[in-house]
C-alpha cells in the first residue's frame, strides 16, 4: 500500500464527516442538497461508483419522474455547482479545522476524500542581506542577532503550528455524559449538542464531534447526538411486479422483506407493503413487501362446518375438526381455524378448524312459588333469560311463579318462561 492510499480516510471516519457536514445550517436549511451529497458518499462507499450518473441522481435524489432528461433538464448540473459552494463554505467556516475534507470536483459527481492537515503549515520567508558589513565586531553583533531571533522565530512557530493545538477526544459511540467529561478534561468547552441523523449509530449515542480531528485549545465543541435513523417515504407499489417495488424501495433508501401471502390476484402481483404507501419509515427497520403467491384460507370463523368440508373437498384440502366445548356458539359452528384466514393455501395441505359443541347445559333452578323479583335474580344468577307471562292483572308486589319452561337442564344463556298468576293480599304462596 502506497503512502497516498494509507492516507486516506476509512470509511467511518468519511461517514462522521458526513454526519458533521449535513447537521450544519447551510445543510439544515437545504436538505436537498444534503440528499445529494449523501447519496453519492454512500455510493462511493458502497463501491457503487457506477450508479452516480446524471439521471440517476434526477430520478433518486431529486425526485425527477422516469422520463427525465440531463440534456434538456439542467437541474443535476445547478444543484452540483450549489452542492460545491456550501462545501466551500462549510469548510471555510464552521469546518475549517475538521480532520476530513469530503469534496467533489468540478466536472464530475463523484466524491473525494481526503485527510486534511493535521494543523495549518508555516512558511518559511528566507530574506537577502543588501549590504556587505566588512566591521567584524558588527559581524558578530549581526550573528548573535540572527541567533537570537531563530531561537525566538522557533518557538513562535512551534506555538503557530503545533503549541496552540490539541487533539479532540474520539468520543463516537459514547453517551453524552462521558462525551462531554472527555472533553472537559481535555481542556475544551461544549459550545452545544446537536442532534443528527444516523443510521449506524444508537438514538441517544454521540456520533462525533464538530470540529473533530485537532483544534486550538480551549476551544468550543459541538457534540453530534443520534437522533435516530433517517427516514423514508413508503411508495406506492401496489399492483406492480416485484422486481419494480424492490428498486422503488431502494431508491427511497428503505431496506426490505418479502412476505408471500395468499391471493386471488396473479402469482408475483404486489398487494402493498407493511407499513402503506405514505407513511414515514426508518430506513433501518424493513418494509414488508406482500407478494401473491397462490389462493388464500378463506375465513370460516362462524360458518358451519359443511362450508369447510366443501370448501375442503374442492381444493384438495385435508380438513381436521377439533371440538370447542367452552363456545356458546350454537352446536356445529366454526369458532377458529389454523392456518388463519388470508394465509398462503398450498395444495394438500392440512387445514384446522375448531367445532362449537353448543353451550353448555346447567340445571334451571326451582322457581316455583317466588315472587317474580325473586325468580328473575336466581334465573339470571345461573345463566339464563326470564321472561314473564303474566295470568290476571300483573303487577302487585306479590305476583307468584305457578310455572316455567323449561325444566330441568338448559343450555347457559336460554330464555326461561315465567308463567305468573297474581298473588292476594294475604301474601304466602297459597292457591298453587
Amino acid at each position: 500500500m502506497d503512502e497516498a492510499t494509507s492516507n486516506l480516510p476509512a470509511p467511518d471516519e468519511v461517514r462522521a464527516q458526513l454526519e458533521r457536514m449535513t447537521a450544519s445550517d447551510d445543510f439544515i436549511r437545504s436538505p436537498q442538497l444534503g440528499a445529494f451529497l449523501r447519496f453519492v458518499v454512500e455510493s462511493v462507499l458502497q463501491g457503487k461508483s457506477d450508479r452516480i450518473k446524471a439521471y440517476t441522481i434526477g430520478v433518486d435524489v431529486l425526485r425527477r419522474d422516469a422520463k427525465f432528461d440531463p440534456q434538456l433538464d439542467p437541474i443535476v448540473r445547478v444543484e452540483a455547482t450549489r452542492l460545491r459552494r456550501t462545501i466551500d463554505r462549510y469548510y471555510a467556516g464552521l469546518g475549517a479545522d475538521d480532520a476530513i475534507r469530503i469534496d467533489l470536483p468540478r466536472g464530475s459527481y463523484i466524491p473525494t476524500f481526503s485527510r486534511r492537515p493535521a494543523f495549518p503549515g508555516v512558511t518559511a520567508h528566507s530574506s537577502t542581506l543588501d549590504r556587505f558589513w566588512s566591521i567584524r565586531l558588527l559581524l558578530v553583533a549581526i550573528v548573535a542577532l540572527i541567533v537570537a531571533l531563530g531561537v525566538g522565530l522557533g518557538v513562535g512557530g512551534w506555538w503557530l503550528t503545533s503549541g496552540r493545538y490539541a487533539s479532540i477526544p474520539v468520543v463516537a459511540n459514547d453517551s453524552v455524559a462521558t462525551a462531554t467529561a472527555a472533553l472537559k478534561q481535555d481542556g475544551f468547552t461544549i459550545a452545544k449538542v446537536s442532534p443528527v441523523h444516523s443510521n449506524q449509530v444508537a438514538q441517544g449515542t454521540v456520533t462525533g464531534t464538530s470540529p473533530s480531528g485537532r483544534a486550538a485549545k480551549g476551544s468550543a465543541v459541538t457534540i453530534l447526538v443520534s437522533s435516530g435513523p433517517f427516514t423514508s417515504i413508503v411508495p406506492r407499489v401496489q399492483g406492480d411486479k416485484l422486481p419494480a417495488a424492490e428498486a422503488a424501495l431502494q431508491r427511497a433508501h428503505l431496506t426490505y422483506s418479502i412476505e408471500r401471502v395468499g391471493s386471488t390476484q396473479p402469482v408475483g402481483t404486489v398487494l402493498g407493503t407493511k407499513p402503506g404507501a405514505g407513511t414515514s419509515w426508518p430506513q433501518t427497520k424493513p418494509v414488508a413487501i406482500k407478494v401473491a403467491e397462490g389462493l388464500p384460507v378463506p375465513n370460516f370463523g362462524g360458518q358451519s362446518l359443511q362450508v369447510a368440508q366443501q370448501w375442503a373437498a374442492a381444493h384438495g384440502a385435508n380438513l381436521q375438526q377439533q371440538q370447542d366445548q367452552n363456545s356458546q356458539q350454537p352446536q356445529g359452528t366454526i369458532t377458529g381455524q389454523e392456518p388463519g384466514a388470508g394465509s398462503l393455501y398450498q395444495q394438500g395441505e392440512t387445514v384446522v378448524v375448531n367445532v362449537s359443541t353448543g353451550p353448555a347445559e346447567v340445571s334451571v333452578p326451582d322457581v316455583i312459588g317466588m315472587s317474580v323479583q325473586e325468580a328473575t335474580q336466581a334465573l339470571q344468577a345461573a345463566g339464563f333469560r326470564p321472561q314473564v307471562q303474566s295470568f290476571g292483572l300483573p303487577g302487585a308486589s306479590n305476583d307468584r311463579v305457578w310455572d316455567y319452561s323449561p325444566v330441568g337442564q338448559a343450555p347457559r344463556g336460554s330464555t326461561i318462561l315465567l308463567d305468573v298468576l297474581p298473588g292476594n293480599n294475604q301474601g304466602g304462596g297459597g292457591g298453587f
